[in-house]
């Protein structure tokens, strides 16, 4: 689902621009400082329509050369390269269209900040590759909760029938040998609701959709069907939490530069809240997904904490190699493996550990007395 997510986030039609700056191209590293500057520049309504078109366009802007990607944006403004980017993705760019539409303001602006936030973390000198990776990234990453949040709330509007037939739609998906009905039926459920893909798969699958709704009906006679439809609806509201995990972290105010968090602790008088991670793992770990995205762990954190985030992903190229050597020297100061991911260590502002803790079956707010105690015994 991550691979399809990426051509439906920061969706809108053109707008005008009112900055004025434009993209340099004579190098990759000024292509990415100018691109930076330009998209971290406008309010939040275009700097999410900006969104719409670098996540349309990522895979096919990766794949030109610096030289390439510098001749073809040189000189553009941000309403020109959105035009740009209509024009090698168009499809992508009209289902970035459709999916955001159905997204209140709330929702875009929490999508903007995470989008603000990736571009902080960018250096001109990591490239226009990196920059394009680990936007694209952000926007998958923000998106999935969102999405699963509409179809969630769509089925608890639904009658038991109504799904009972969203789950037929769903079989006949996951069983079809046919990439193209696959694609065709997660896209119009994304793009225009559960109903939209039901209908479709009526017509598209018409056989297999009624023989996964009959076999469906056969299993819960007598009145089981409204507890089969329940457990439908509870197994997508649980999706919910795991898939907006990480919009609700990237808002959080983490620090990637161990040095600077420690200043920062002296200077305010918090202790470290060290979390060793692996950021591209889908669904998120506990530890995030339960606890660390909570909002009382967001208030809590930002009166008490220095939040300092220390990634190991898979995917190498998510980071920089300067920010994966710092945190592999993290990892071998403190005696953290990567089997114990995800890891908090509690320190104070000189680094010096105070306590370790990793993920509890509790609620938020135990978790946070946890977090007190340890930080009392000091």
């Amino acid at each position: 689902m991550k691979k399809l997510l990426i051509l439906f986030v920061f969706a809108a039609g053109i707008s005008l621009f009112a900055a004025p700056a434009v993209l340099d191209g004579s190098s990759d590293e000024a292509l990415t400082r100018s691109f930076i500057s330009l998209w971290a520049s406008l309010d939040d309504k275009a700097c999410d329509e900006f969104g719409c078109a670098v996540t349309a366009a990522a895979e096919k802007l990766r794949a030109m050369n610096a030289a390439e990607l510098g001749k073809l944006l040189d000189g553009k403004t941000a309403g020109e390269f959105m035009k740009i980017a209509q024009q090698i993705s168009p499809e992508a760019y009209e289902e970035n269209i459709a999916i955001h539409a159905r997204f209140d303001d709330k929702t875009r602006g929490a999508m903007v900040k995470a989008i603000r936030k990736a571009l902080s973390g960018i250096t001109p000198e990591q490239g226009s590759r990196r920059m394009l990776e680990l936007t694209a990234y952000t926007a998958i990453d923000s998106e999935c909760g969102f999405v699963m949040q509409l179809i969630s709330d769509e089925l608890q509007r639904s009658s038991d029938e109504q799904v009972a037939e969203y789950a037929a739609m769903r079989r006949t998906r996951s069983d079809s040998k046919d990439e193209l009905l696959k694609n065709q039926l997660l896209r119009i459920n994304l793009r225009y609701g559960n109903r939209a893909a039901v209908e479709k798969a009526k017509v598209l699958a018409p056989a297999e959709f009624a023989a996964a709704l009959k076999d469906i009906r056969s299993g819960n006679p007598n009145g089981k069907l409204a507890k089969f439809a329940e457990d439908v609806r509870d197994r997508q509201a649980e999706l919910v939490p795991k898939f907006g995990t990480w919009i609700a972290i990237y808002n959080l105010d983490w620090l990637t530069d161990f040095e600077a968090a420690k200043q920062r602790a002296a200077a305010e008088g918090k202790p470290l809240f060290v979390l060793f991670t692996q950021s591209d793992t889908m669904p998120p770990s506990k530890l995030e997904s339960e606890l660390l995205a909570a909002p009382e762990f967001a208030a809590f954190a930002a009166d008490r904490l220095v939040l300092v985030y220390v990634d190991f992903p898979g995917q190498e190229a998510l980071l920089s190699a300067e920010q994966a050597a710092a945190n592999k020297s993290m990892a071998e100061k403190y005696k953290i493996s990567r089997g114990e991911l995800p890891v908090v260590l509690l320190m104070d502002e000189q680094g010096n550990v105070i306590g370790k803790t990793g993920y509890r079956k509790m609620p938020p707010d135990k978790y946070i007395e946890r977090i007190e105690k340890t930080l009392d015994k000091k």
